[in-house]
């Protein structure tokens, strides 16, 4: 009896520490929320029932101050989140947003500074924290990307969890890293309204004030590292922030930071500087993907595109709290 009893007691604690609970607890240095990833994997906490968790994996990925680490689950879709410290280089994981056409990554509003990024089969989203507690060599901020694959990225239900899991991932981490970061409010909504055509004097989010096209595109005006504005027929206007400048948002062609406005056959763009874990922001006008323009050598910009790239730096630095904006001589 008495081993009968070691038995299935010890086979109770196996089984208790087994769970999809406790190993989604455990998982990825304990920063994501349990319950929406149960529903994330499809599982339950117990997991008695449902399907079975896939394969957890935790990776290091690069030596840089004290933070960078990927966690991944293969099944039932794959879904990955990624932390880092922000610094003066790209993000390893960083989703790209696709540009143009008809998607705009959305912002999370709620007093993040992240963005979500949705398609047809997945979807991706980004929140950074600027850490003014951090000591020296630990980097700027905390950048978290997550990105789940095998769901209807347009679905409201998905975009509420991803961005639970990303805001939580990036509050916990702020937590066991000592970085006062201010932080956001939950995200019960996010905030798509502004996802279709629309004349641009009615415009109120990140179009507002542009005249050099009739229709545009915009999304909410926000604190997202990433923002568009679409002129049907006309631009593509970028503003990219922190990790985000310099990266392949917008096409923008030119050498970082350190080519403070320019224009070339494609691009035309200008920058500001930004305090904190932003550090510097990219504006960027470029031929709208989804028009008949291919560039600016037959068709070079006119008076009111550079205005209008202005208008739309002028707002989104603004909102960030940038300040120097610089941008080429005819803006």
């Amino acid at each position: 009896m008495v081993a009968l009893l070691a038995l299935l007691t010890g086979g109770y604690l196996w089984h208790h520490e087994g769970t999809p609970a406790v190993r989604l607890a455990n998982f990825c240095d304990g920063v994501l929320p349990v319950d929406e990833m149960l529903r994330v994997t499809g599982t339950n906490a117990n997991g008695f029932s449902g399907g079975r968790l896939g394969s957890l994996h935790t990776n290091e990925f690069r030596n840089t101050g004290e933070l960078g680490t990927v966690c991944s689950i293969n099944k039932p879709g794959a879904f990955r989140v990624s932390i880092e410290a922000m610094e003066d280089s790209k993000p390893f994981a960083t989703y790209v947003s696709p540009h143009g056409g008809e998607v705009l990554p959305i912002p999370l509003g709620n007093s993040w500074s992240g963005f979500l990024a949705p398609s047809e089969k997945a979807l991706s989203g980004s929140v950074v924290l600027d850490c003014p507690g951090w000591r020296e060599g630990q980097g700027k901020g905390i950048l978290v990307t997550g990105a789940w694959g095998n769901v209807n990225g347009y679905a409201p239900e998905i975009h509420k969890r991803l961005a639970k899991i990303i805001t939580t991932a990036a509050e916990r981490t702020a937590e066991q890293t000592a970085c006062k970061a201010e932080l956001g409010t939950p995200v019960n909504r996010i905030d798509r309204a502004v996802t279709k055509a629309k004349e641009a004097d009615r415009a109120t989010g990140t179009c507002e004030g542009v005249e050099s096209q009739r229709t545009v595109l915009e999304t909410a005006a926000s604190t997202a590292p990433v923002e568009y504005c679409i002129l049907k027929d006309g631009l593509r206007l970028s503003a990219l922030y922190g990790e985000f400048a310099g990266s392949d948002f917008g096409g923008f062609e030119g050498e970082g930071p350190d080519d403070l406005r320019g224009e070339n056959k494609s691009t035309f763009w200008g920058t500001a500087q930004c305090s904190g874990g932003l550090q510097y922001a990219q504006f960027t006008a470029a031929a709208e993907q989804e028009g008949e323009r291919e560039g600016f050598s037959e068709r070079p910009p006119t008076a009111q595109e550079y205005a209008d790239l202005r208008t739309f730096a002028e707002r989104s630095a603004d909102r960030h709290g940038c300040k120097n904006l610089t941008l080429p001589p005819k803006g």
